[in-house]
């Protein structure tokens, strides 16, 4: 058995020998490779005005049609207030009696009534009705909060993604440029004599690639843009001109003082309260339903052919809500609100433990991100331009091969990357948390910097 391995083991060296001396004389004789005709990738214009953080957040506030949408609502519900305090119409009645089976005529009837009656709710009842529903206009207002903070979130998202994306395309360009005289370099030396066809085969797959990346973040760019010219109810394809430039991060205020602002104002703690405000309230009306409620009447009757026997009519009722078979409705109504109340007691502790959790999630996020940032601009950017120098020195000189040049190239590119990358992050956390705590977070405002 070892001898049949080791004879097996010396075929393969054979022919790996014979394989390697091929390879090395067609290298000898083939004609040096050509650079590919790639496809090319026009820079990304900044057509149009330029656009700032605050002039797209400005924009889609002013143009989404959800807060419009809220915003009219509440003037709705603002409306149903004041109807529950108006009473309700009077109700005018006219009666005939005694009208003979015989006739079609009224002027044969022996008598007229003619009455008109107003209802008027127990006391401070309609006061009761309006303050449920103006716990509704807080509800419509904490949704018009919402969906405010959750707007300046999608634009502050949709417009760093945009930033990180422009910058993506330049580094890549720079680095297309930087590559394209390597390969040059590298054909001509090839020419000479200097170096083999792989090195000239491997600059060519590495620009190969460069094209590639820029396509698909051309693609992302496209895809952003028109995300954020949606949020702003432009016209997906309008063009969107200089942007804001990234800039470092800022430190954050402490932990337990932004989740402390967030459970004060935050627009789903202020509708569960509100919830639970709108319950009480919902239980006084219902207990002030055991109010008797108030209808009066008056009216005239006339007797055709007898004025001395026309008259006045005046009359008066009073509701009886705590009869037996009444009380069963009003006490329906007072467990129903207290069960609401109870739920809404619950939906408050489940926002405050959610809004806590978001905000360390989107504070620790930033944190991380901050940290990198600071490592990639004080170390790992430095290091990798310096490399890059010294890699291309060398091999100018031909103490350093071409895969040592495309390595740096490439590790700078993706320092670079990852540097913008990580500012972004820190931009979207930063941007969460404000969601969450609807104010600056930040021991300087980040808006106010760019």
């Amino acid at each position: 058995m070892r001898h049949i391995i080791r004879s097996i083991l010396l075929i393969l060296a054979a022919t790996d020998v014979r394989l390697a001396q091929t390879a090395e004389a067609a290298d000898q004789t083939a004609p040096p490779p050509q650079t590919p005709q790639l496809h090319h990738f026009e820079e990304v214009r900044e057509q149009g005005p330029p656009l700032s953080i605050q002039a797209a957040l400005r924009e889609a506030t002013d143009r989404d049609p959800a807060l419009a949408e809220l915003k009219a609502q509440i003037v709705a519900v603002r409306q149903r207030a004041v109807q529950a305090r108006s009473l309700d119409a009077p109700m005018l009645e006219g009666q005939i009696w005694q009208w003979p089976i015989g006739t079609l005529n009224p002027s044969r009837a022996d008598m007229y009534m003619l009455s008109v009656s107003q209802e008027f709710p127990g006391r401070g009842k309609r006061t009761l009705r309006a303050g449920v529903v103006e716990k509704d206009v807080a509800l419509f207002e904490a949704g018009v909060e919402r969906r405010a903070r959750e707007l300046r979130n999608e634009i502050t998202q949709a417009y760093v993604e945009l930033v990180v994306a422009r910058q993506a395309i330049a580094i890549h360009q720079n680095t297309l440029g930087l590559l394209q005289h390597v390969v040059t370099a590298t054909q001509a030396r090839y020419e000479s004599g200097s170096v083999s066809q792989y090195d000239v085969l491997a600059g060519v797959v590495e620009l190969s690639k460069l094209h590639e990346d820029l396509i698909d973040l051309d693609r992302e760019h496209q895809l952003t843009a028109a995300r954020l010219n949606t949020l702003m109810q432009r016209d997906p394809d309008a063009p969107i001109g200089r942007l804001d430039e990234p800039v470092d991060p800022l430190p954050l205020r402490p932990l337990l003082e932004l989740q402390q602002a967030a459970l004060e104002l935050h627009p789903d703690v202020v509708a569960a309260r509100a919830m639970q405000e709108r319950t009480v309230a919902m239980q006084a009306e219902a207990r002030g339903d055991l109010r008797p409620d108030l209808r009066i009447s008056a009216g005239y009757m006339a007797r055709p052919g007898n004025d001395n026997e026309d008259a006045w009519l005046a009359s008066v009722g009073l509701t009886w809500p705590k009869a037996p078979w009444a009380r069963k409705k009003v006490d329906a109504r007072v467990a129903e609100a207290t069960a609401e109340q109870e739920a809404g007691a619950a939906r408050e502790r489940a926002a405050v433990a959610q809004i806590r959790l978001a905000v360390h999630d989107a504070y620790t996020r930033a944190s991380a991100a901050e940290q990198r940032v600071r490592l990639l601009r004080t170390t790992l950017l430095p290091q990798s331009r310096q490399a890059v120098e010294v890699s291309s020195i060398a091999y100018q000189s031909n103490r350093a091969d071409l895969q040592a040049v495309l390595n740096e190239q490439r590790m700078l590119r993706d320092s670079q990357l990852s540097y913008y990358r990580a500012v972004t992050e820190v931009r979207q956390a930063i941007a969460e948390l404000e969601s969450l705590v609807g104010g600056m977070v930040t021991t300087v405002p980040v808006i106010a910097q760019q």
